[in-house]
């Protein structure tokens, strides 16, 4: 049987959208006025009002009428597409001069290098030698030394040699293995890179720097009072916080929920790996010094659990089977990811700050569940999947409640087998 690309076959229902997948856009950041910036739909509004007003009357392009129409409409939109862009041009004004918090600049990536010489002959490799890292196959990230490093007289390596690549932005973060030389510097025999490459940053966007200041505006007087300022001032004012999470009235130490003045943040980075010490430490400080009086808070990492799920699908006939199960695992590996899965009972979403509030009548607060119902959703939904035969997660066709409030899953292993359907 022959088989095709991964799309839509005649007769497939396009892949269904998931509702929550936007769930930290849609519930936070900048909201563009609703301004109709299109001529022909402008001109096409004009014209439907004067059919209902004027009986019978319709465009023509001979006519005079049509041609005022399309002209003014012309002028209207290119005024009105200046008149949207006001309003976010004047909130990046406002963050930059006003609050002092411009938009995040691109850094570079970096990393530590292992260099091995030819011989023990003793050599010093100056600040600045270069060495390429492939990306893909010919394509080759450029880092350079930002220190000298010396190989002693008897020794053949040198490790630990810090750099950091040469253009700046995300494009040479997670690079490991062997590199080679880009200077003409015949002693070395070798460049290696235990640790993939990390910390560099695209320069942020406009539109992620309006909503990064408009999730910021509840708390503009730097006073964090309500549990989510406490979480949005982490995360806008510290490099290296993903996501934080408030519990409110939460003591860590104690593991109570009545303490009044007191928030207890769950900190992640943006991949939703625990932050540093450095980070968390950061943190405490700021918050410390912003916070009211006798307003006592706490910085602790997330927890985690690995998650196995097992799975068998029916594809479409004619799909390529081991690509469907690529997707599936896809599609399992990004609903598991501890840098997507929201923690919290409320709006807004990760990016607006998570919370997680005292139990009401309950002796804990209610913890985290993977729906069994929504794993099955979420495969039957990915492209080239017809139905979906079978779903457990750790073993059991049921839901799973995860151990605590806070903590995240983990992609564990994942079992996926993949029928083929009728041709």
């Amino acid at each position: 049987m022959s088989t095709f690309p991964l799309e839509a076959a005649p007769g497939e229902p396009q892949e269904v959208e998931n509702a929550n997948a936007s769930l930290k856009q849609s519930e936070s950041g900048y909201t563009p006025p609703t301004v109709e910036v299109d001529q022909e739909a402008i001109v096409a509004q004009v014209f439907a009002n004067l059919a209902a007003r004027v009986n019978g009357w319709q465009p023509h392009d001979a006519n005079l009428d049509t041609w005022l129409i399309e002209a003014f409409a012309e002028a209207g939109a290119e005024i009105r597409s200046l008149a949207a862009d006001v309003p976010a041009s004047i909130f990046s004004t406002f963050g930059t001069r006003v609050l002092g918090l411009p938009p995040n600049a691109a850094t570079a990536a970096t990393g530590v290098a292992t260099f091995t010489a030819t011989d023990s002959a003793g050599y010093t490799l100056d600040t600045g030698a270069t060495f390429g890292m492939p990306r893909s196959g010919n394509d080759l990230v450029a880092f350079a030394t930002l220190q000298p490093a010396t190989i002693a007289v008897g020794q053949t390596s040198v490790t630990n040699v810090p750099f950091a690549a040469v253009e700046l932005g995300a494009e040479g973060n997670g690079l490991s293995g062997e590199g080679q030389m880009l200077d003409p510097i015949t002693w070395v025999s070798k460049v290696n890179v235990p640790v993939a490459t990390s910390q560099g940053q695209d320069a942020e966007e406009a539109d992620a720097y309006v909503d990064r200041l408009a999730n910021l505006f509840p708390a503009v007087a730097l006073r964090p009072i309500l549990p989510q300022d406490f979480a949005v001032l982490a995360m806008q004012l510290v490099a290296g916080v993903g996501r934080a999470v408030a519990m409110n009235l939460y003591d860590p130490a104690a593991k109570t929920w009545n303490n009044a003045r007191t928030v207890t943040l769950v900190l992640t980075a943006s991949d939703g790996t625990p932050c540093s010490s450095t980070v968390k430490a950061q943190v405490e400080k700021l918050l410390d010094e912003l916070r009211e009086v006798n307003w006592v808070i706490h910085v602790i990492d997330a927890s985690y659990e690995a998650i196995p799920v097992a799975a068998t699908v029916v594809a479409y006939a004619g799909q390529d089977m081991e690509t469907v199960k690529a997707a599936c695992v896809e599609a399992l590996t990004q609903y598991l990811s501890p840098a997507n899965y929201r923690l919290g009972e409320m709006s807004p979403a990760i990016a607006g700050g998570e919370v997680i509030n005292p139990p009401v009548g309950e002796a804990k607060p209610r913890q985290q569940t993977l729906y069994l119902n929504e794993l099955i959703a979420l495969l039957d939904r990915t492209l080239g999947v017809d139905r979906v035969k079978a779903v457990t997660i750790k073993g059991a066709a049921a839901d799973w409640v995860l151990p605590s409030p806070i903590t995240l899953p983990t992609a564990g292993a994942f079992t996926v087998t993949v029928e083929g359907g009728a041709p």
